[in-house]
């Protein structure tokens, strides 16, 4: 079906139909792979979704959790199935926390956080 369809949305849904077939029959990284293939945006979210739980049947929550946070991402504000992906991410522990960059480093005629700058030359008697 995947190969002789002409139509792309047909492929997707054989696709998305496929990797829950694999994931059943635990075969997960064929899963993923099924998955990896180039989506439409309206399939996005729910190839996301089900990535997720592929990722968590194979132990691997990190990474669920991330998926599952892009399908929300990728989700209607107002759809109805964000709950349902919301549930599993948050039985999963919730949203990954976002690592804050690193401050910039000094420039070198700046003092470093925390060092007191250096005393500064006394004023010329008279001046």
């Amino acid at each position: 079906m995947i190969e002789r369809s002409s139509e792309e949305e047909l492929k997707e849904i054989a696709r998305l139909r496929l990797a829950a077939v694999e994931l059943d029959e635990k075969q997960y990284d064929e899963a993923l792979k099924t998955l990896d293939a180039k989506t439409d945006d309206a399939f996005a979210a729910i190839y996301a979704d089900l990535k997720g739980d592929v990722l968590a049947a194979a132990g691997k929550v990190p990474d669920a959790r991330t998926a599952y946070q892009v399908a929300l991402s990728k989700l209607d504000p107002k759809s109805g199935y964000r709950t349902y992906v919301q549930a599993k991410l948050d039985a999963l522990g919730g949203p990954l926390p976002i690592v804050a960059a690193p401050p910039p480093a000094p420039a070198a005629n700046e003092p470093a956080a925390g060092n007191p700058p250096p005393p500064s030359a006394p004023a010329a008697p008279g001046k």
